[in-house]
């Protein structure tokens, strides 16, 4: 799997994507929003503007590491589930392991 790509698979009667972002970090996430339900590994997957206090400037940061849902536009960090912005709501993330030949997709986190 190359950088920036994902991958769709079901764990029981769960849909996870699989995502590898910039740099090789692989992460899995459930296709559920934790705001409406909709099919947030269906966004986009790319980076957010953070305020700089020590430059006093707009950054770009976290590049391919945020997800943002196709539904509402909530933006998530793929690393933590977290959503960004102070909003309090989080992706179900999955272990995830690469052994050099095949992904495996675990349990919960």
């Amino acid at each position: 799997m190359r950088e920036m790509d994902r991958s769709f698979v079901k764990c029981g009667d769960v849909e996870v994507c699989v995502f590898r972002s910039r740099g090789g970090a692989l992460f899995a996430i459930e296709n559920v929003c934790p705001h409406q339900g909709g099919p947030v590994c269906e966004g986009r997957l790319s980076g957010t503007l953070v305020w700089d206090d020590e430059n006093d400037r707009i950054e770009w940061t976290l590049d391919g590491a945020i997800l943002t849902c196709p539904w509402h536009g909530v933006e998530f960090d793929v690393s933590s589930g977290a959503a960004l912005g102070g909003i309090d709501m989080r992706l179900r993330r999955r272990q995830i392991t690469d052994d050099g030949r095949d992904l495996w997709v675990g349990s919960r986190i």
